[in-house]
């Protein structure tokens, strides 16, 4: 059986040389510690992951992708899904075993995990600039060239 799973967003700050956990919706978190009281549970501090920059996106989109389909014939929006689907490893999420026996009863042979291609908007920008040294390296192989993103205006 899952469990339910609170996010809130904070921030570590510095006080008094003592580290504060400063969270943004401070009423909310409140009344729920209130619902928990006397309960064992788990905190997990996880930094947030800052996904792909709307500049990467608009470098792959205005520049990348049209001087590939340039250079294949295939269409902007084509090389996209080519290289999103060539580059970007997809996301494999286990199957739980009791919800397996479920979906036993819908359908005959429910796999063990399903796949499936990740977005460009679900990467990290690292990832992204990762995404677009492949795709500037699938340019060369095909002997054109696509100027870095500073070349081309998109980082300052």
């Amino acid at each position: 059986m899952a469990t339910l799973k609170l996010q809130f967003n904070a921030t570590v700050e510095k006080r008094e040389n003592k580290h504060v956990l400063n969270i943004v919706q401070k009423d909310t978190f409140k009344k729920l510690l209130a619902q928990l009281e006397e309960k064992k549970v788990i905190l997990t501090i996880d930094p947030i992951k800052r996904t792909r920059s709307l500049n990467q996106n608009s470098y792959w989109w205005g520049v990348c992708y049209p001087i590939l389909a340039e250079a294949t014939g295939h269409t902007v929006p084509e090389i996209h899904e080519i290289c999103k689907t060539v580059f970007i490893v997809p996301k494999i999420i286990p199957i739980d075993p009791a919800f397996r026996d479920t979906l036993d009863d819908i359908i005959t042979n429910t796999p063990d995990s399903v796949s499936y291609e990740r977005s460009t908007a679900e990467l990290s920008v690292g990832e992204g600039i990762e995404y677009t040294d492949m795709v500037r390296r699938l340019a060369q192989e095909l002997g054109t060239y696509i100027p870095s993103p500073e070349e081309a205006g998109y980082v300052s």
